[in-house]
């Protein structure tokens, strides 16, 4: 099914929710703060536009429809067995979730859906939340479940027998879950012990999150997250320098956005860098302006390790 075929389908069937319900446009888009404007409801109720999740969600909420009811009415059916099977893999995925994901993967893979819908995005958010948990101990597992899910969304072609190439990442764009699932692909590879191949692929999410194409909120969110797991990684590759000058560009890239949040990180990894560099003069005032920007922030945790590590001979700080 083509997108603009679905976007006609769906603004047909919210149209009709809405008349069924007594509902204007205005009265519907009046009902709650995060509601779109009427005019934009209009646009997707023709079918000149599409709609996100985002939109999507308050929409429903709004019309006391169900997630899955809408889909059910929107395609037939046929992808009840679809919805039952992803809600059986969300309450066994702690207890059970390789075989039952790795399972409806396989199957779903044959059905013929369109996976830019948002209940087949969540899956892939679902096995990434499953590997932030560690319930897949076994990472070549979890490994292997993302690689399922990942060949099923949207992205361009960044694979070969199965391996992700991270030239075909850093020459282009993505949605900000799809960064977010590739990160956690490159997490997962450094636990596995490919440290260089995660590396490798944290350097092109990088370069990609760098292109004109890419949204600017996605850079922005982003980009602070990639740069500390790279220094993370480059650290643990004991290439100091090249950590040093990443977690640098962290700091300046915070300050210039104004975004705060893992400032004094930076300032950890700097340091890191700095001691392993035998700079260590440089290396506690970098410690030392990470416990304050901790201590503004109320971190205390992280206050505890900082301290620590600026007391100690040995000042390894990994937060």
């Amino acid at each position: 099914m083509k997108h603009a075929e679905l976007d006609i389908m769906t603004g047909k069937l919210i149209k009709e929710i809405r008349l069924e319900q007594g509902l204007t446009r205005k009265m519907l888009c009046e009902m709650s703060i995060d509601m779109c404007t009427a005019d934009h409801l209009g646009k997707i109720e023709n079918g000149k536009t599409g709609l996100n999740t985002r939109t999507l969600y308050p929409i429903l909420n709004n019309l006391n429809t169900r997630i899955d009811e809408f889909y059910i009415r929107l395609y037939g059916q046929g992808i009840q067995e679809c919805i039952n099977d992803f809600n059986i893999a969300w309450d066994l995925a702690y207890e059970k979730g390789y075989q039952v994901l790795s399972t409806f993967l396989d199957e779903l893979k044959s059905k013929d859906y369109d996976m830019s819908i948002p209940i087949i995005k969540q899956i892939v958010l679902l096995c990434d939340g499953i590997i932030h948990k560690n319930v897949l101990k076994e990472h070549h597992k979890a490994y292997e479940i993302m690689m399922k899910a990942l060949l099923l969304t949207s992205l361009p072609n960044i694979f070969h027998n199965k391996s992700i190439i991270p030239k075909h990442i850093a020459t282009n764009s993505f949605s900000i879950n799809e960064y977010r699932i590739l990160i956690s692909m490159a997490n997962l590879k450094s636990k596995m012990g490919s440290i260089k191949k995660a590396t490798n692929i944290l350097s092109a999410i990088c370069s990609s999150l760098e292109r004109k194409t890419t949204k600017h909120d996605v850079r922005k969110k982003l980009t602070p997250i990639v740069y500390f797991n790279l220094s993370n990684r480059l650290i643990s590759m004991k290439s100091y320098a090249k950590a040093f000058d990443i977690a640098d560009k962290g700091i300046s890239f915070c300050l210039n956005k104004n975004e705060f949040k893992e400032l004094g990180f930076f300032h950890v990894n700097k340091a890191r860098a700095l001691y392993y560099m035998d700079r260590i003069e440089e290396a506690t005032r970098c410690f030392e302006n990470s416990l304050e920007i901790f201590k503004m922030q109320e971190k205390f945790a992280c206050i505890e390790r900082v301290e620590n590590a600026i007391m100690s001979e040995y000042p390894l700080c990994i937060l």
